[in-house]
């Protein structure tokens, strides 16, 4: 598992990223979309806005913005070809 990225890198953000900034710093882009759906949406709308955005949190919006992709797309969330059997 990755735990720092180098957010001016240019390849595709991953699910197990970490969070470089706010209250879930440490917590991969997975765990917090699938916990806090208010706060995806908050950087989703801060990033579309470019109110003080940092590259970290460019970042993780595209991560966001490529899973709502993939659900509308597929019905299910496809994280980085793995497959979570519950």
């Amino acid at each position: 598992m990755q735990d720092v990225h180098d957010p001016t890198e240019t390849t595709m953000p991953t699910s197990d990223e970490k969070l470089l900034f706010s209250k879930h710093v440490g917590r991969t882009f997975k765990e917090v979309y699938e916990q806090d759906s208010e706060f995806c949406q908050w950087v989703m709308m801060t990033v579309q806005m470019d109110q003080e955005v940092t590259p970290e949190m460019t970042r993780f919006a595209t991560w966001v913005s490529e899973m709502e992709v993939q659900i509308a797309e597929t019905g299910m969330m496809e994280l980085d070809a793995e497959i979570d059997i519950l």
